[in-house]
Formats: C-alpha cells, structure tokens, sequence
C-alpha cells in the first residue's frame, strides 16, 4: 500500500504532542518525505498469513518454511538491496557485460513482463556472477549464494523470481545490507536501477534532496543550529513566496514554520535572519503561533522556553515577541521563565512584560473586563490534558486545578487582594475593582493591573528541569512494568536488572565485550517478574509520582546544605572561585553609597549640560596627574611615576554597541563609557554624534565639537591612563564608527588589563582571567552581572538596567587596575618596589589610527602591500580601511604612513599554499567529509583483496591509509571507480574490514598514543603486540573473526575454515604521522592479553619476518629494522624524561 497519506497523518499527529516530543518534529518530517520518495512501484499488500494457509499452501509445518519448493508453486520477490555484484574479471575489464531478464513462468501463467499491476515490478537486468545474502545469524556477517542457485530452485519448483526494490527502512535505521546492495549496483554501471534501491535503504542521494520542496528545505535549515548560511540562501531563492513557505494552519502544509524550529533550536542567526526577512513583507512572525493539538498557540519564544534558550528569548523580546499570550496548556512566557531560565533573564521578561502591560491597563479605564489582556489559547484550543508552569492570573480550568496547587493559588490570591486594596487606598483602582471579586478579576484579566511586574507566585506547579527528567523516568517505569506485567515480555534496556555480557573464546581465553555489572539485589530477576516498587509505580497517580520526586529534591537539598555548612579550608588564591556563590557588584561597591543615591556618582550625557560635566571632569583629572608629575622626585624621563598614581588618574574606557545577529553585519558604537575612582559617565554616542561620516569636509555639529575638545584632552596626554579589558576592539571600533571624531584617532597612554592579568600571574592557568567578569570575581571577589551584554544598545531609551550595567563596567576597571599593581601578597610585584609599569613598557602603550583611501587599496594587489605602516598594519573595520600603530608610551612615535607604489608592491604568493597553511586538520577533513557526501559510496567491506598480487614485504605503499587500500584492491577495481564515486571506510580508525582479509595499521608515535595502546615490538622484532577495544563495532568483529579461524584451526575434523567466517590478516606500520606506511605482510594470531582499561593486546606473529629484515646488502639495514631501532629509541627516551620528572 502507498504509505504517503498514512505517514503524513502520524507525522501530523505527531507534530501536535506536547512539548517533551517538540524535538522530534524535524525526523517525523524527514519520514514524511523518505516515505513519499521511497514509494516502490510494487503495490502489494503484506500481512502475516495464517498458520494453517501457510502450512496448506507450502506443505511445511511452521517454522520450517523455506523460501522454494512449495506444494503451490508461489512466485519468489527478492530485494535487489540483498544483490551483491563481485569485481570484474581482470582479463576482461572492458569487455561487455553479460545480462540476462529473469522471466519465468509464475504460478499464475504470466511470464516476465507480463505481470499483473499488484506485482508491476519492472524486471531488474542482473549480471552474471550475482550473490544474494542470505544472513547467518551473526552479527556483521552473512552467508551469500549464488543467485543462479536460488533462480534453479524456483524454476523447480514451478514459481517465478521477481527482482525489485521492496525494503523501505528509515533513514535512521537504515538497512546496512541494503545500502550496500545499492552502492555495489552503481560500481557495476547499473546507474538507473540503483536509484531505486537508494531510496530503499534510506540514502539519500544529492538529486533527492534537491527534489524536496523549497519550504522543507527551509525548515529543515531553520532546526538545525549552524545553517544560517543556507537560510540565507533559501530565503533568497523564495523570493515572493517567503510568506507562503512560514504559513501555518490546518490548510497548509504544516502546523509550525521554520521560525519555530529555529527557536526552539536557539541559532540566533537563522531567527534574525528570518524575522527579517518578514519585515520586508509586513509579517510579523515572532508572533505567528503553531497550530498543532498539542501545542497550540506557541509563538516562537514558547519554543526557545521550552530548550532554556536565554540569549533566544531576549532576542524574540526585542524583535517585538507578544508576551501576553496563552498557549492551550494555562502556560504564559512569564510563569514557564521561573522553571526555564536565570534569574537575569527572568527579571527582564517580567520587565518587558510590564511594559506591554501598561498600555492596555490605561485603555482598560473603569470599564472592566472589556479590554482583552492575554490571548487565552486554553479557552479556545484546549487539548484537555494537565501540566505545570501555570499562570495563577488565568481562570483554571477543571482539568488544571487540583489539590496539589492549591496553596499556592490560596497565595497567590491572598497576595492579589493585598494589591488590590493598595491601589483601592491610594484611589488608583479607577473603578476597575469597585464591588468586584478576586475571581472577578481574574476572570477578566484587569487583575493585571494592580500587580507589580515581580509577585510570587508567578508560576504554579513549577517544574525544573530535575523534576521534568525524574518524572519522565519514572512514567517510563511505570510503562515498562506494566508491559512486562501484560506480556511477559523481557525488560527494556533501562529495567534495573543487568543483561548478561558478550563473551568470545579465542585460544581458551574468554574476552568480555563490555564490564559485567551484577544487580543490586545479588541475583538475577527473571523477565516476567516485577518487583514491589514496580507494582507500586504501576497503581501511582501522577499525584503520588510527583510527590515522590519533590521528596527526593528535598532530601539532596538538605545534602547539600550539610556539606555548605561544613568548615572548609581557607585558601588565599583559591584556583577556581565559584562565580555564583558571589555577591552581585554594584555601584555602591565602586562610588560611596551617598553620592550613587544623589546621582553625583553617575553622569548621563546626551546633552550639551552633560558634555560641560565631562569636560569639566577631564580638566580636574589632567591637572591631577600634572600637579602629581611636577610634585614627584626628579628623574631622568619625568614621565615616570609609581603604579599607584597611574591608577589613581585612569580613566576606565567601554564600549557597547548593537549585537550582530548574523554574521557579516556590523554596528557602530552606541554608547562610550568613561569612570574615574570618583565619577562615572555614559556618553550616548548615538544620541549626541552622526555615525559613518566619512568626508572630513562636513563640518562638526556643536555637540560632536564639544565632545570631541573634552576627549581629545583626555585620550591624547600621556599623563593619564585609559584602561580597558581587550581596550584594542574597543578603540578601534571607536575610531570606525565615527571617523570624522579626530579624538578618536590618538591614544596616548592605554593599559590593557587583559596581559597586564597574565604578567602579574604568570603561573596561573591560560583562561584564569580571560574576560573582565573572571578579574573580578577573583581581584575584587564580586560578580559582574552581564546580562545586559548582548541587549540591543541601538533602543532609545536605555533600560535602567543597561544604564547601571554600562557605567558599572567602566567604574571597574581603574579599580581593578589598583588592586592587580597593588603588590599585596604577590612576590613578582614586591620587587618593582611599585613601579611595574615602568620596568614593562610593552603592557603601557599608545595608539594611533590613520584612515586609508579605498581606492587606492582596490588597486593594489592586496592589502597589506598597499601602504608602508611602521609599527602596525593594515586593516578594516565597518567597511573602512585604516592603519593601526602602537608603541610603548614615551617612546618615539613611528612615521607616518606612506602608499607604497604598484610597482613596488610585492604579488600575492601562492593561494593554494596559502590556504593549506592556514587551514587545519579538522578543517581539511570536514572539506573531505563534505565532497565525500556528494558522491556515492562503496563499502570496502564488499571488495575482496587481491591476494594474488600483493605488494612486496618491506616495501612502503604511502601515507594514507587510501594508498594502502589500493596496493590491496585489484587494478581494475581502482582505475574503474568513476568522479562521482569513493571507497567508504573508516579513515581513522587502525582496523579496516574488506571481503576476505583484515587490514590493521599501526602508528609507533610517542606519548599517549603508546600509554594508551600499547603498540610495541617483542624480542627480535618477530612479534607485535597490536591493541584492540572490543566495546567498539568493528573490533569485536574482528575478535569473532579471529575466534572462529582458531577454532577452525584447532578442529582437525573440521578441515580448513570455513570461507567468510575467518579472514587473513594484514598488517601496516609506520614510525609517525609523517612517515609513510611499510606493508609487513600476512600475519598471524599467537596470543592476547586483555589489560586494566578493557582493551585486548593481539600478539601478531609476522610470515614474512626473514624477508623483512633482510637488507638489499648485508651491510645494509632493512626498513623494519631501522623502524625497531627508533622505537625503541624512543621508549628509552620517555622513560628517562618520566624518572627526570619524578
């Protein structure tokens, strides 16, 4: 039957569960299309047939039936995803290909092609020399025949053989025999037909994904984190119809768009770059609403909620999301943030939804219960099931209410009514809550208008995240007692007893795949038995169940307490502080607590008042620092002075400016943050000055000229430090943003705290104070909360918060700067007797910045080569080019820059050299992997050695692990692989598996790749000790490989082993990664040993052993000697440098 509609109606269904199955909507609609795709032109209905129709029809007694030799002859189907196509002759590589059509006379009288439309598969050419696999009952392995065996069986028997694709797995569980039945077609030049076969087996080829409609493609993107790139391109390539694709409702394709996928997986990229996209057609999609049954009414921020995505959320909050809305499980934004988010973002969701409140509260008036506050979802769409995180400012319903939330909705009344009766006093009800009732106003929503934009409690039947996993185990418990309960069925993979381990025997020695875990209880239960806490999980209520779990958080909350309550040993310098248990940094922490209330403290400028304050300041401070200078010892250079007065004349400098969402975009500086020891002030940049004037003959506003005579006081005298933390991106994103400023275009005197960190503490880990929240959690034992870090500082007005986040970032810094040269307690600063900066110039510097013509740079041949910049280079910033000189403070100052002529200007040196260089490993294999996608794969696993002609012992093949393959394929098979094709193998692993051998592959590194593996020569260099890991798939393969050649071996009765089941072994070694590999020839088992870590060391005992150590002259060295030789060279060495150590 065709599944299509079948599957788009589970995938629909699916789409509408809860949020707990949000995550699973991106594969329900990739089998969706893999089902429509994967259509198969045969049209059969199959279903199990009955014992005794069976039995009857065949004439065998059930579970003994074969697949020929019926009492009624039947026609035999057989998936061509079982086909195996060996390698071409090599006496013959050119010569044509032998086919035939398998018609045969079916029990019905139709012959080949002539059959039915129920069974209309189109007859499959098959090559001579076919093999089907047939299976073995053995993991990794399978028994292939002739398929001429199987074709004279049925014809005996009366019945035809049909040759079609019938196997539709997933694409998750993709069928291994399948895929590789197709890949071995398509080697075979039977390019149409395995087509059909890698739909079947759930490959998914370039051409079909291309074939998949323009909105999946899309949402496809959209739910996937790290594709914004190819957002951008969809939404490019929809053009008009970008409003058609994110479409939802019952008569489009899907109830969420890809907005909603993007949120929920939190790639901020792909969200702007979407919201933006439906700007341009007046749509509003932060607040379009999925439409499934079971979750209905979830704007795009309910998505990101329901992952934690904090930087998502606010990202949605600004983009305009509605925050007065109910989804149809009694859920707001608001009361899912206490379970879902911090405490920061959570106050400023509350905040913003205040501030959406306000104005439906001033139209609501007197006229209560006629203004609609929330969008209520759960009256209208309710999928009648209960949940958690409600919203106590909504009506319940039946199903929501219970007996476990009713306390906390008695507080929550209790706390209202108190608000209402405030407001009533102060007569600011306006009539709202005359005569009326709580419920009354709950009903109504206008209870939003007495409560503040913090209350608790603001969810009701709150969960966390511990809470939701425990439930959820524990309602998985409760489905797999009462399974087993019913059926008698074996327990799932989490029951509480342990399953018994793979074991293999290979030279009487048994090798334990995984570490045997006996039971708690001592003994092994029996499948169909269930325990007593199991037969209590299975009559629990979720009442019950949840209970449990909060008695649990309750028990390791009081554990957790005890060990608190413990002493603790003090250390000075402790390595690692614990940034939360900290008290959150103010700026009564900075300024005097008086002068913060008054406002004295912290100065906003964005007025022609608040440059005079400014300027007045700079003034006050310059004078400082000169008084300081002539009042100091007479010194040689009278630029000198203490580390105690540079900190207390500098000047903290900060930037903020609007988060670039997607990559390639950039914003100007919004805000220049300025403090001193006693002063704080927030310049408004945006406010105050015009950004990107590039023409220097525009004349300056008042304001700009002002402003740019105070900072140019400031930023150009070398007696008065600016310090910043990583203070370069700051200055010269200053300087890009507003080039026309020439205040912005010399810094005298700058100190960077972020190497200042490293010199004073040379011995402290390399991230100890990578950021200016971690100096001060370990200099001033505070917290910097920076939640306001990445809000939109283009919005006017500023919030309170980034206001007090903004002047507290600067007023830290002189102070850091203090505590760090302070000297206390820190042997390297007592020495300097206070002069630290003077003994380091380099961490003292100055800056300048000189604007570049466009032009000119087009010209050149590149960019560095167009301008002579002395003590700096070239670079770009907001689409303007400039050069950027520094040089220790007091030093001579650099020469101008200069155009160096084009004739002189040096040529690009090689691209694709350069572009190597600069690449990384993983960088050059990701590129790899990416081609590699592109092609169709054979699996090397399918091809067969070529043992007659094997390359010779001693002799180096390469070095990849490609080159080796090769010397072991047969010719014809490597020059007939065409561009679109690759051998698919594992490229990093040291075990590969072909048809008929093992190939193993060893690295004598040095360090923790011997610690680990253990990889080394025994006596003479006749023995290799060669490490396995039987957890892992294809080595434990191999394990059973080398078992069953043993017992063959040992089983003199039994002759030589069997064909498949025991392989040759084949070993490659080389001294290192740059090294090229040395093909040693066959080799042998002898012995293994299993170590502590659960490896297993093969003993390889090399045949070709004489003919490699043999030298082409006797007073010559083979390789394989020389190899030993350096080994162990290099384990004496290690040796010595661990007993140095020691």
């Amino acid at each position: 039957p065709k599944p299509e509609d079948d599957e788009r109606k589970d995938v629909e269904n699916n789409e509408n569960d809860d949020d707990d199955d949000d995550n699973n909507d991106d594969d329900n609609d990739e089998g969706c299309d893999t089902a429509a795709d994967a259509a198969p032109a045969l049209e059969i209905s199959i279903r199990l047939a009955d014992r005794a129709d069976a039995e009857s029809l065949t004439g065998f007694a059930s579970g003994t039936i074969p697949p020929v030799g019926h009492a009624e002859p039947m026609t035999l189907y057989v998936d061509e995803g079982l086909l195996r196509i060996p390698p071409a002759p090599p006496s013959s590589p050119s010569s044509p290909r032998k086919h035939r059509t398998e018609c045969r006379p079916s029990a019905n009288g139709v012959e080949g092609d002539a059959a039915p439309e129920t069974a209309s598969a189109t007859a499959r050419p098959i090559e001579e020399g076919a093999l089907l696999s047939v299976g073995s009952g053995r993991p990794g392995h399978s028994l292939l025949i002739p398929l001429t065996i199987v074709l004279g069986l049925a014809e005996r028997s009366g019945g035809g053989v049909r040759i079609c694709a019938m196997a539709q797995p997933s694409r998750k569980n993709n069928n291994r025999g399948a895929e590789e039945g197709a890949a071995s077609l398509a080697s075979r030049g039977y390019g149409d037909d395995c087509k059909g076969s890698s739909r079947s087996s759930g490959v998914s080829s370039p051409a079909s994904k291309a074939q998949k409609p323009l909105f999946k493609r899309l949402r496809d993107a959209a739910g996937k984190k790290g594709k914004a790139s190819l957002v951008k391109e969809l939404i490019e390539e929809a053009g008009d119809d970008f409003p058609e694709l994110m479409a939802v409702g019952a008569d489009k394709n899907c109830t969420k768009n890809a907005l909603h996928l993007a949120a929920w997986k939190g790639d901020l990229e792909s969200i702007t770059l979407l919201i933006d996209a439906g700007h341009t057609f007046g749509l509003d999609l932060a607040n379009v609403i999925s439409t499934g049954v079971g979750n209905y009414g979830k704007t795009p921020i309910f998505y990101s909620l329901t992952q934690d995505r904090n930087d998502a959320v606010r990202l949605l909050v600004e983009c305009g999301a509605d925050l007065l809305i109910c989804n149809n499980k009694g859920q707001t934004p608001c009361s899912m943030a206490q379970s879902h988010l911090t405490d920061e973002t959570r106050h400023f969701l509350c905040e913003a939804e205040a501030e959406q409140t306000r104005p439906r509260a001033a139209a609501s008036g007197g006229e209560g219960g006629r203004v609609k506050w929330f969008r209520n979802y759960r009256a209208s769409h309710s999928d009648g099931n209960r949940f958690g995180d409600l919203d106590p400012r909504l009506p319940l319903d039946d199903v929501l209410a219970g007996e476990d939330i009713a306390e906390e909705l008695e507080e929550f009344r209790r706390m209202a009514e108190g608000f209402v009766a405030a407001a009533a006093g102060e007569g600011d009800t306006g009539g709202a809550a005359a005569g009326r009732s709580i419920d009354d106003l709950i009903r109504s929503g206008d209870i939003c208008r007495f409560l503040p934009p913090t209350f608790e409690p603001r969810s009701l039947r709150r969960t966390t995240a511990e809470i939701r996993k425990a439930k959820s185990d524990q309602i998985r418990d409760v489905i797999s007692a009462k399974a087993r309960k019913r059926n008698g069925k074996a327990p799932r993979h989490w029951a509480s007893h342990v399953p018994e381990t793979n074991v293999v025997e290979i030279g009487g020695m048994e090798i334990r795949r995984r570490p045997y875990r006996p039971p708690v209880d001592g003994r092994q239960r029996p499948p169909h038995e269930t325990s007593a806490e199991e037969e209590e999980l299975v009559n629990a209520t979720d009442e019950e169940i949840l209970a449990k779990v909060k008695d649990a958080q309750e028990e390791r909350q009081e554990e957790k307490e005890q060990k608190e309550e413990e002493p603790q040993q003090q250390q000075s310098e402790p390595c690692v502080v614990d940034v939360a248990d900290l008290p959150v940094m103010t700026l009564a922490d900075v300024f005097p607590a008086q002068e913060v209330d008054s406002g004295d403290a912290c100065v906003m400028v964005d007025t022609i008042g608040g440059i005079e304050s400014l300027a007045n300041e700079v003034d006050a401070s310059v004078e400082i620092a000169a008084a300081h200078r002539r009042a100091g010892p007479p010194r040689a250079d009278d630029r000198v002075r203490p580390d105690s007065l540079v900190a207390e004349t500098a000047w903290g400098l900060d930037c903020e400016w609007k988060p670039a969402r997607v990559s390639g975009r950039d914003h100007p500086v919004s805000t220049l943050q300025l403090a001193t020891r006693r002063r704080s002030f927030l310049v408004d940049l945006q406010t105050l000055c015009r950004q990107r004037v590039g023409d220097d003959s525009i004349p300056p506003t008042e304001a700009e000229g002002r402003l740019s005579d105070a900072l140019g006081r400031l930023l150009s005298d070398p007696d008065v430090a600016v310090v910043g933390f990583g203070i370069g991106q700051d200055i010269a994103k200053l300087a890009a943003s507003y080039p026309h400023l020439s205040c912005f275009r010399l810094f005298e005197s700058v100190v960077d705290l972020e190497p200042l960190a490293k010199t004073v503490r040379p011995h402290a880990p390399r991230h100890y104070m990578s950021s200016l929240a971690k100096a001060a959690a370990i200099v001033l034992r505070r917290r910097l909360d920076k939640s306001q870090q990445c809000s939109d500082w283009g919005r006017r007005p500023l919030s309170a918060e980034q206001v007090e986040y903004a002047l507290l970032d600067a007023a830290v810094l002189p102070l850091l700067l203090g505590e760090m040269t302070s000297g206390e307690n820190n042997p390297i600063l007592e020495r300097y007797e206070g002069y630290f900066l003077r003994k380091h110039p380099q961490l003292v510097s100055s800056w300048r910045l000189t604007f570049l013509d466009h032009e000119w740079i087009e010209k050149s041949t590149q960019m560095k080569e167009a301008y002579r910049v002395e003590n700096g280079s070239v670079k770009k910033g907001l689409s303007l080019f400039y050069a950027r000189q520094t040089w220790p403070t007091g030093a001579c100052a650099p020469g101008a820059v200069e155009k160096v002529p084009l004739d002189e200007q040096r040529e690009p040196r090689n691209s694709e050299k350069k572009t190597e260089k600069s690449d990384t490993k993983k960088d050059s294999r990701a590129a790899a992997r990416r081609v590699r996608s592109q092609k169709s794969m054979i699996r090397l696993s399918t091809l067969p050695a070529d043992l007659a002609s094997l390359p010779t012992s001693g002799s180096f093949l390469g070095y990849k692990k490609d080159d080796c393959v090769h010397c072991m394929l047969e010719r014809d098979v490597v020059t007939s692989l065409s561009e679109d094709q690759y051998l698919g193998f594992n490229r990093r692993g040291g075990i590969i598996e072909m048809a008929n051998v093992w190939l193993l592959f060893i690295n004598f590194g040095a360090g923790k790749v011997i610690k680990r593996f253990q990889n080394t020569f025994l006596g003479n260099g006749k023995n290799i000790t060669f490490s396995v890991n039987p957890a892992k798939e294809l080595d434990w393969s191999m394990l059973n490989s080398i078992s069953a050649s043993t017992t063959d071996h040992n089983d003199p009765d039994e002759g030589a082993p069997t064909e498949g089941l025991s392989k040759r072994l084949f070993l490659f070694i080389r001294p290192s990664a740059n090294s090229e590999f040395l093909f040693c020839g066959e080799c042998s088992c002898v012995g293994l040993k299993q170590i502590d870590n659960g490896f297993v060391n093969l003993v390889l005992e090399l045949v070709d052993f004489l003919a490699l150590t043999q030298g082409r002259d006797k007073d010559d060295a083979s390789a394989y000697s020389t190899l030993i030789v350096q080994h162990k060279q290099n384990l004496a060495a290690m040796e010595s440098l661990v007993s140095l150590r020691i």
